[in-house]
This record gives C-alpha cells, structure tokens and sequence, in this order.
C-alpha cells in the first residue's frame, strides 16, 4: 500500500499551494470584508492646474486694485489727472471682488468634487468615507450613510453624468462625476441613492 494518503483531496505531506505571487485579491473594492469602494476618479492634474490658475488671477487682481487709485483719466491737454474718488475706489472695490472670485473659486471648488466614495461597516451604523480634492491636496472625511441625500440627482437633468448630492449639515452639494470616474459597486450605490 503507499504511503501516501489523501488529506482533503491532496496527499498527505503535500503542503496546500500558497497564492501566486503578485496575485490581486479576489474582491479589489473590499478590504478586510469591511469596507467596500464604490466609486473612484482621479483628477488631481486638473485641480491642480486649477488651483494654480486661481492663485494667479486672485495675484493679478490684487495687484490690480493696489494700482487702481493711481490711474488718472485722459484730458484734452495730454496731461493725465486721476480719476474721480468714486471712480477711483470703485475700480478697486471691483478688483478685489474678482479676486476674492477666484480665491473661492480656486478654494471651494475642489473640496465639492468626490475623488473616493467608500461604504464602511461599523456596528451601529455603516458610514460613508469619502475624499474630496483641496487646493494644495486631499482630504477624507466621514458621514453616516443616512446623511447623504441624493433627491437632487434622481430629479436633475444632469443626472445621468453627474449625480449632486447634499450632506446634512454641510452648506453646499458635492458631485460625483460618473463621467470621468469608475463606479465600482452600482448595486450599493443605488441603495444609497433610493435610501
């Protein structure tokens, strides 16, 4: 008779074959059975270029309001005289308006557009992580599943590319731009939609 012997369909000695090297795991959105990715984009090349076009429009428009009570009017003899009080300041107010336009714009805009969106499994209840873009970077935060109120998306006509989304307690909506980004578990992300 051999000595070999069948342990649960291999022979006895026989070590269980290990995984294969460089092998991915079997579920690429689910880590440790807890979490679970829905949905991902990657844009950081373009906020970045907007970010950096922020910034230098907020510095041109400053430096245009620091100018703006030194310039002077044309007049018939070819000597300039500076303009009005009224004019003068208002040319300034108006500057730092477009730049604090722009500042907001360069400031705001990131931290609305949802790079990561992942549902996490906590015993009292599951909680949405997400990451958003910031001006210089990124950042995470979380919110119960329930907060998240997606009424805007299923009525806009944008909603098939765009799904807008408010938080409660949180001022303004944020975006998930479907075009440019992977939805990767549709069932769960039209739970959280229908919730």
């Amino acid at each position: 008779m051999s000595s070999w012997r069948r342990v649960a369909g291999r022979p006895h000695g026989v070590p269980k074959p290990g995984p294969t090297f460089g092998a991915k795991p079997a579920v690429a959105s689910s880590q440790n059975g807890s979490s679970v990715l829905i949905f991902h984009s990657d844009r950081t090349r373009f906020f970045r270029l907007l970010s950096f076009t922020a910034i230098v429009q907020s510095i041109f428009w400053i430096s245009a309001a620091s100018l703006a009570p030194d310039v002077r009017e044309h007049t018939d003899d070819g000597s300039g005289e500076k303009m009005a009080f009224y004019k003068r300041y208002g040319l300034t107010v108006a500057c730092l308006f477009m730049a604090t336009i722009f500042g907001g714009m360069g400031v705001m805009i990131p931290r609305r557009y949802v790079t990561q969106l992942v549902l996490k499994k906590r015993q009292a209840a599951p909680v949405l992580q997400m990451e958003t873009y910031t001006m210089f970077g990124r950042r995470k935060f979380e919110v119960p599943a329930n907060a998240v109120d997606f009424s805007t998306a299923r009525t806009s006509a944008i909603g098939k590319d765009m799904l807008p989304f408010r938080i409660q307690q949180h001022r303004f909506f944020y975006l998930l731009d479907t075009r440019v980004g992977e939805v990767k578990n549709h069932q769960l992300l039209r739970q959280i939609m229908r919730a």
